[in-house]
This record gives structure tokens, sequence and C-alpha cells, in this order.
């Protein structure tokens, strides 16, 4: 199953690129840009007194715009993140169970509503994959296998140049529907992150 979802990944992201490789023939200003990334669940999984959920992880992000109009850009992004899972029940101290990682492969189709001003404000939606690494559990000594997934959100980014010059701050704040599937375990974990992204942003 695995092995088929990430095939249909690669051919995503091969058909995502192609669609960006086409267009730099033409067209189009660039921007590349990179930093720190922070990722914060939402979701979970309750049964009765006991909840399991995903902590909040620090990580990096990098991405390449490719503007096809003078509005609208495709952004392909990659972010990574190790997430601590731990279980919360009525009259215990939370208790971290294991841990388990996030490669993420996304594209935002981003519409920049100040491009022509010194802030730039963009927006649009978010698709991708998730590629989840096995829950490492400390409680059981083994490792849980996850499933990967095909994952959506909404983006919402600035870029702000350092003087004139063609480097800027980029910081972004998005939410992506996701959720942590394990095999065996007969229920998923909601994940559903807000992920705040900032570093710096190189324009050419």
């Amino acid at each position: 199953m695995k092995t088929r979802k990430t095939a249909i990944a690669l051919v995503v992201t091969l058909s995502i690129l192609g669609f960006v490789s086409q267009a730099w023939a033409e067209k189009g200003a660039k921007r590349v840009q990179f930093g720190f990334a922070y990722s914060s669940p939402t979701g979970d999984y309750v049964d009765g007194d006991e909840t399991t959920e995903l902590d909040s992880a620090s990580g990096f992000q990098a991405s390449f715009e490719y503007m096809v109009t003078e509005r609208i850009g495709v952004e392909p992004a990659i972010g990574f993140f190790s997430h601590d899972v731990k279980v919360r029940e009525t009259g215990f101290p939370d208790l971290t169970v294991g841990d388990t990682s996030l490669f993420a492969l996304t594209a935002n189709v981003n519409y920049h509503l100040l491009r022509d001003k010194k802030v730039d404000l963009f927006v649009g939606p978010t698709i991708g994959y998730a590629f989840w690494g096995d829950l490492k559990s400390d409680v059981f000594q083994e490792n849980f296998p996850a499933d990967d997934e095909f994952v959506y959100g909404v983006n919402l980014g600035i870029d702000v140049p350092f003087g004139q010059g063609a480097w800027g701050f980029a910081g972004s704040i998005g939410y992506l529907v996701s959720d942590l599937a394990l095999q065996g375990a007969g229920a998923d974990i909601g994940v559903d992150p807000f992920q705040l992204k900032a570093g710096v942003s190189y324009r050419f």
C-alpha cells in the first residue's frame, strides 16, 4: 500500500514540476525561500478518558515559486518535522509514548494581493503528500508502521525585501488537513496542523 501511494506521489510531483519547468522557459519572476518552521497539531484521537495527540514540533522548510502570471505563482515546497506522540488521561500526568516524523511535499498556488507594493502579501490553496515515519514506541520498544496520505489546506504568506536588494524576509501561516494512520491501530490520530514558517527569500 505504501509503495503504491509513494508511486502516486512521485507521479503527482513530477507532473507539478513538469508544469513549472514548461513555464520556466517562457516567462516570470522566481523566488526561493528557506528557513524555520513550526507545526502545531489541532487534532487528536479520544477513547474514553484517554486522548492521544501529536505534540507541537519545530522543523525546517524550503520552497521555490515561479510566477506564471503577474499575480499567480506556483510554489512547490518541502517541510520536515519530528513529533512526540503523547497520551493524556484524566487524573494522570501526560505520557510520551513514542515519536514519528513528517516529511511533507506540497505545492501552493499563490495569489499575490500586493505584488506591486513593497510588502508582498499572498494567499492560496495547498495540495500535497505527507510521508509519515513509523511510530517509534517508547512503551512497547517496537515500531508501528504509518500510512502516507494526500493532504490539502490553505496558505497565507508575506515577503518583505531587505532594502533595495533581492534578499528579504519570508513568513507564512498554513493549515493542513491530515491524519496519522497507524497500521493495525483501527483508528487514526487527527493532526490537522497549523504551520508557521519564517526565513529568508531571494528573488531573481
